[in-house]
């Protein structure tokens, strides 16, 4: 019986390493993920939050969106898309859409029953939780054509006191409740947890390596992608947002003990 080729399922999180994972194994030579970054198929089926990514097949205006909807529209077109990307020297494909970790249980086994041509891997990278949100309100006012330089510490700190309470933020960040939803469905080998903090690390790179079937050299390790810029956050502001997510930070440290290190606060205030 041949090896099943592999899909890998990038649930998130955003702003956590996730543009460099897709660079990664795209330059892989037997490795094809495919005409979009993010595909954005089943969080704009499911997700209230991600309601906007759903494209009407009517209103498609290029090849992307025209691909987005098709798939959107039939599940059994998103598993005949990337099943038409693998071939004898291909055996690598997959979908890396960050707001997937929004998903519930039954939402992810419609995909492991849908993608049961494939053998599943399941990518799940974390951030520090008050930095994930900080980045990915910069990335937001990036996008937007807004100067975030252009707001003292106090204003952009206020910002991100809001923005944190957020559920499109919020969401994003609840790894207790991500972690759990992907346990409760996918086997243990079948997931690999990695941290933004120390991806670029040899020990992650060669674990995540591995984990991929991939080769990832030291230069690719070493070139971060889409990073935001850098905005002054107050210490008050960021010690309040902390106590906030203070049980995201309390799960973490329980089940992944590096994290006490990796999200540090004062040697993240020492930064500031």
């Amino acid at each position: 019986m041949s090896k099943k080729p592999s899909f890998i399922l990038g649930a998130g999180a955003q702003k956590a390493g996730t543009t460099w994972l897709h660079r990664v194994i795209n330059q892989q030579p037997h490795a094809d993920l495919g005409m979009l970054k993010e595909y954005h198929t089943w969080d704009a089926l499911y997700s209230p939050l991600c309601s906007d990514f759903l494209v009407n097949e009517d209103e498609a205006t290029n090849p992307e969106e025209a691909l987005r909807s098709k798939l959107q529209n039939a599940p059994e077109n998103y598993r005949d898309y990337f099943l038409s990307l693998v071939s004898d020297s291909v055996g690598i494909t997959g979908d890396i859409t960050p707001s997937y970790c929004l998903l519930e249980p039954t939402h992810l086994i419609e995909i492991q029953n849908l993608m049961c041509d494939f053998q599943i891997k399941v990518v799940f990278l974390m951030r520090d939780p008050v930095e994930r949100i900080w980045s990915m309100m910069r990335m937001g006012w990036r996008r937007s054509g807004k100067d975030m330089n252009c707001l003292d510490s106090e204003a952009a700190s206020q910002l991100l006191i809001k923005w944190i309470r957020e559920p499109y933020a919020y969401e994003r960040t609840n790894y207790p409740r991500i972690i759990k939803t992907l346990n409760a469905v996918f086997p243990a080998e079948s997931i690999f947890y990695g941290f933004y903090e120390s991806l670029f690390m040899p020990h992650q790179i060669e674990a995540l390596a591995s984990f991929l079937g991939i080769e990832i050299g030291q230069a690719a390790a070493n070139r971060k992608v889409n990073a935001s810029p850098v905005v002054p956050l107050s210490v008050p502001a960021r010690k309040e947002a902390r106590d906030y997510l203070s049980d995201i930070y309390d799960y973490c440290a329980k089940e992944f003990p590096e994290t006490l290190a990796l999200w540090d606060e004062q040697s993240l205030i020492a930064e500031a």
